[in-house]
């Protein structure tokens, strides 16, 4: 059942003489058979089985190259060198099954300005070298090609199109699969509004020419206010650190529109001491000192 959805890994019986010369055809009689005091001692993977071959026989590959029995393939009797029959670990894998894909940004609810520039993301499993990289604005109904035949370094420079859309995702594909499973798109839809060239928001506000942080009062008693500025949407993470290095407070992590926002700490639970306060975007990581007196 296994050996269906892949290789499976095994431990099997087998003496020096058996593998040495092992040139092709199937073992059987001259591979130890159940031979409960006889350790299991080389691993190998099981590939296939064919049940009309000596009775049945597993088709399995050696770590020995090529050059090694069948172009590194041998055959095994089922019953014989206790194959299968008792194992360390028994775990079946594919190449198939393994590949996978999966945007991380924008992957829902931004919103990006356009002629902005970001770095779309994603993280993959499995053997892929080359990936493309697509658009919808109308939640999937169609979908224009961003770029092609990327390497999968995890990330790619986007200017963000300079258009209204609210109904937008990132479809992230693997280059080589002519199949359709291996891709993501984003969990939900992002929406992207057009730039005046002015840096001026829809919301009527100038947006921000650089990313900052501040905390203040410092000192501070019972509470700070940390404001920071984004020129552009993204996700920030905002964590609070003892001197030790010690996390002591998570303060956000979601995805915030361009422009200026501001977040009141509640310290009153912290003993008196110097903190760190940490802000972390996609591209850039900010610290600030601030310290805290009851």
């Amino acid at each position: 059942a296994a050996l269906r959805n892949g290789p499976v890994g095994t431990a099997m019986q087998a003496t020096a003489m058996m593998l040495r010369f092992y040139k092709g055809g199937t073992l059987g009689e001259e591979a130890p058979s159940l031979n409960i005091g006889y350790p299991l001692n080389h691993g190998v993977v099981i590939v296939g089985w064919d049940d009309a071959r000596n009775g049945g026989s597993w088709k399995w590959k050696n770590s020995w190259g090529t050059g090694w029995g069948e172009q590194g393939y041998g055959w095994t009797r089922f019953g014989t060198s206790e194959m299968g029959a008792y194992t360390w670990s028994c775990t079946a894998f594919s190449e198939g099954s393994q590949k996978s894909i999966t945007v991380t940004y924008p992957n829902g609810g931004e919103r990006l300005q356009g002629n902005s520039q970001i770095y779309i993301r994603w993280t993959t499993t499995g053997t892929i070298n080359l990936v493309d990289l697509f658009l919808t604005t109308n939640s999937g109904s169609s979908w224009a090609a961003i770029a092609t035949r990327q390497n999968n370094n995890g990330s790619y420079g986007w200017t963000v199109p300079n258009i209204d859309a609210i109904s937008c995702k990132i479809r992230v594909k693997d280059s080589e699969d002519t199949g359709t499973t291996s891709y993501d798109d984003s969990d939900r839809t992002f929406e992207i509004y057009k730039s005046t060239g002015f840096k001026y928001a829809k919301d009527a506000m100038y947006l921000p020419s650089r990313l900052s942080l501040s905390v203040s009062p410092s000192p501070f008693f019972s509470s700070a206010k940390v404001s920071f500025n984004l020129p552009v949407s993204d996700k920030v993470v905002i964590e609070v650190y003892d001197i030790q290095g010690r996390l002591a407070k998570k303060m956000t992590s979601a995805y915030y529109n361009a422009g200026s926002h501001t977040i009141i700490w509640n310290a009153n639970d912290l003993p008196t001491g110097a903190y760190i306060v940490k802000m972390l975007t996609n591209n850039t990581t900010i610290t600030r000192n601030i310290l805290h007196l009851k």
